[in-house]
């Protein structure tokens, strides 16, 4: 893979603008430029423990785990399998960088975040913060302040291989559609074809096995997710290709929590300078989404302090 430097930091510039302004008291500084192929580190991160940290991030060290909410049925995000403790994805790998830059090591405990309990998690202080396919939305900012956005996705739809009809969203008028109840995918089909026949199941995965079983004639979601679904469906299912949104996802963390925000901020800067976001791509997403493009530009928490 080979990224031009130059576009990459017209890319960051959000990012280094975010590390340049925070106080000292986030212990964050970047001291490496971006590279297109960062060099190999022996625990598989860069990210180094935080010298100092402002009280809301002291009490997590203090507990001993950060605490962070997460999808547990997000082939690519967030996957726990049947008898395991742990969660494989991109989100996880997210929440271990920043558990890296609390601890020096990801001493992290995943608490399952369904769609429609992100926000009540954060407020009843379940989880410390929530990465989980969260979509940045206006409504969702009042309720929550976010770090990011970390990955922009968009939605689509999920249809059976066999499937010739469905090749549009126009398409879905009249044809039985899933969703996870919750979420921002729910309201964004509703509103781009207000003829599709829409229900909603627990999660994503019910969705697809809905579809395979012709409960359902499509899935429609974030296009990673559904990406991750037909990988699972050993062919048996594809993504159409009709992507009608932007979704971007960022951190979740408490509503008005200026301090946590801002160390998030740093710390997800700076796994975009020393390579560690790529690292965590490479990981988890190469498999069904390739090489990893450039990070996003940050824009959160700008504009929320």
């Amino acid at each position: 893979m080979q990224v031009r430097n130059a576009r990459v930091r017209a890319r960051l510039i959000s990012a280094t603008t975010v590390l340049a302004l925070l106080p000292a008291m986030t212990g964050c500084a970047v001291t490496k430029s971006a590279n297109a192929e960062p060099e190999p580190i022996p625990n598989g991160y860069g990210l180094i423990k935080a010298e100092q940290v402002p009280p809301s991030i002291k009490r997590i060290r203090d507990r001993g785990t950060l605490i962070v909410g997460i999808k547990f049925d997000q082939p690519g995000f967030g996957v726990q399998k049947p008898g395991q403790n742990g969660v494989n994805g991109f989100d996880a790998e997210i929440a271990k960088l920043m558990a890296i830059r609390i601890f020096g090591a990801p001493k992290v405990t995943f608490v399952k975040a369904v769609a429609a309990d992100r926000e009540k998690l954060l407020q009843d202080k379940t989880v410390d913060m929530v990465i989980a396919t969260y979509s940045i939305t206006p409504a969702r900012a009042k309720l929550v302040s976010f770090v990011g956005p970390y990955f922009v996705a968009g939605q689509d739809v999920l249809v059976r291989t066999d499937d010739a009809v469905i090749d549009s969203t126009t398409a879905l008028v009249g044809k039985r559609v899933c969703t996870q109840k919750g979420s921002t995918s729910l309201t964004r089909i509703k509103q781009a074809v207000p003829g599709a026949l829409v229900s909603t199941a627990a999660s994503y995965k019910d969705c697809a096995e809905g579809v395979s079983a012709k409960k359902y004639d499509a899935v429609t979601t974030d296009d990673v997710i559904l990406a991750g679904l037909a990988a699972d469906s050993r062919g048996t299912l594809r993504v159409v290709g009709a992507k009608f949104s932007q979704e971007p996802y960022g951190i979740g963390v408490p509503l008005g929590d200026q301090e946590m925000q801002k160390f998030v901020a740093a710390a997800l800067a700076e796994t975009y300078l020393n390579g560690d976001w790529t690292r965590a791509w490479l990981s988890t997403l190469a498999n069904f989404l390739g090489s990893p493009p450039e990070p996003p530009a940050l824009t959160f928490p700008q504009g929320q302090s």
